[in-house]
């Protein structure tokens, strides 16, 4: 548990920050980040928010100068989006050499928990609807001016609310801007292995690699197969691991899979309506509203 209590002293050292505004609660589980913390705003009826610390690196002012713009980047990026099923931002602010976020905590479990207490698939309607979600946020954020990409979709990172029971994305820590290009190779984190396609490791991602992701995902909770503990960027056909799964989501999560991105679907909105078809002739969904 020593682990546990680093994260807690380095970051919040008397157990509240911004003069007494957040009460630190406890480390927060919520996306890949260690340095995030579940914390009580006083301004906002103690509502429960994630703060996510950055400390600038002390390897010379040039390293120092990267960490504090590329943190900058996240914050802009993160500020304008608006959709129902990302955590809204709502404050930034320094204190002596650190850098903080706060973002909106989304109460419920991550995927990655609930497929590890399981120990076995979930249920194929209950991750092809949360596959339409998750769709209609990289939908929104292929819209953005410029486009956005996650470059970190994974079980951990998808929240299902307690309160509407639809996925949620957090963990936007490593999300790109397209055009932003002035971002220090040295700096660049790439993913998770297992989940990240081949170009996100050449610093070539785009939304497609969001795609891909997504795709990793759903093929690690349809059959339990952690694409983490298995050789890079293979994936064998779904029903081979679990047949009760339909024809139609292996050949979806084949094209999504794809090394070359060009053979890939080329836009969200193309795969979710795969999903939703399958959700509406399988399932009897209705997806008409």
């Amino acid at each position: 548990m020593d682990s546990d209590k680093k994260p807690t002293q380095q970051y919040f050292p008397t157990g509240s920050l911004q003069d007494g505004r957040y009460i630190l609660v406890n480390i927060s589980e919520q996306g890949g980040m260690e340095s995030a913390i579940l914390a009580r705003d006083l301004h906002m009826e103690n509502q429960l928010v994630t703060i996510k610390a950055m400390i600038p690196s002390n390897s010379g002012p040039e390293a120092r100068h990267e960490d504090i713009r590329n943190f900058e980047l996240v914050l802009e990026t993160l500020y304008r989006l608006n959709h129902p099923l990302i955590p809204a931002v709502t404050d930034s602010f320094r204190e002596g050499t650190r850098y903080f976020l706060v973002q909106e905590y989304v109460v419920g479990a991550n995927l990655q928990g609930l497929i590890e207490r399981l120990m076995r698939p979930l249920p194929e309607r209950a991750v092809l609807a949360h596959a339409s979600q998750m769709l209609d946020i990289l939908n929104y954020l292929e819209y953005q001016t410029p486009p956005i990409v996650h470059r970190n979709i994974k079980p951990a990172n998808i929240i299902v609310s307690s309160k509407d029971k639809q996925a949620h994305l957090v963990d936007f820590s490593i999300a790109r801007v397209l055009v932003n290009k002035k971002v220090n190779r040295k700096q660049i984190a790439l993913g998770t292995p297992g989940y990240a396609p081949p170009e996100q490791y050449q610093d070539k991602a785009d939304t497609r690699s969001d795609q891909y992701a997504l795709a990793a995902t759903l093929h690690h909770l349809l059959t339990n197969r952690d694409p983490q503990n298995q050789p890079p960027f293979a994936y064998p056909p779904v029903r081979l691991l679990n047949p009760q799964l339909s024809p139609d989501i292996e050949r979806v999560l084949e094209r999504a899979l794809t090394i070359d991105a060009k053979k890939r679907y080329q836009n969200a909105a193309t795969m979710k309506q795969d999903i939703d078809e399958i959700l509406v002739e399988r399932f009897g969904v209705d997806k008409s509203g």
